[in-house]
């Protein structure tokens, strides 16, 4: 009886293990697939890091951050870049949040990122339909259709999962972006020399 108890509880700890495992490797790979395939904006080769942005268009860090990502990701065509637009519930982030998701249902949304991530409230204020229309105007964005489908269910959904990836993550602060397996959250500027070192980091574990 002894003996069969011991197995028992040896095949318990074995699910629990397993299960845990998946568990983890669920966890990993939520949070670096997006929802649409049109918020990887470079595939990579499979060789190089993840990186995975979990967005705030409502934060200036962030837009510099990205900036500073894209330079990076096109000088290192090796890197896999996904951006993740979060709707926070702060300022603009879940306005635009929204109509870049929408937008990029009409294969507009790495034109629009540029867009938005050009866009400096210090200089132009909160964002407005002005601005909205000025810029699907630009690059061929059915404006109407971006703003009917940026309430829809398609949207929404995919704004829940963005959301959702972030409160998974256990983000605090923005800019946070994600390299690998590793979560990083920043309280100033990330420079080059930062990313760079993040990267190798990454490389050697």
């Amino acid at each position: 009886m002894f003996f069969r108890i011991c197995i028992a509880c040896i095949a318990l700890a074995a699910c629990y293990a397993i299960y845990e495992i998946v568990k983890v490797r669920n966890y990993w790979h939520f949070l670096q697939t997006p929802p649409a395939d049109f918020l990887i904006l470079q595939k990579g080769n499979g060789e190089g890091p993840t990186i995975v942005e979990f967005m705030n268009y409502d934060c200036e860090y962030c837009k510099d951050t990205h900036l500073l990502m894209m330079d990076y990701a096109a000088k290192n065509p090796n890197v896999r870049l996904i951006v993740r637009p979060v709707p926070y519930a702060v300022g603009d982030a879940e306005m635009a949040a929204e109509m870049l998701l929408a937008a990029g249902l009409q294969g507009k949304f790495a034109d629009m990122d540029k867009a938005f991530t050009a866009y400096k409230y210090s200089l132009r204020g909160p964002l407005a339909e002005k601005f909205f229309r000025e810029t699907a105007a630009l690059y061929d964005v059915d404006f109407d259709k971006m703003m009917r489908e940026a309430e829809e269910e398609k949207v929404q959904e995919m704004a829940k999962n963005n959301a959702s990836a972030s409160i998974r993550a256990n983000l605090k602060i923005t800019p946070a972006f994600m390299i690998n397996k590793t979560i990083y959250q920043q309280d100033r500027p990330l420079t080059l020399s930062d990313l760079t070192s993040m990267v190798r980091q990454e490389n050697n574990r």
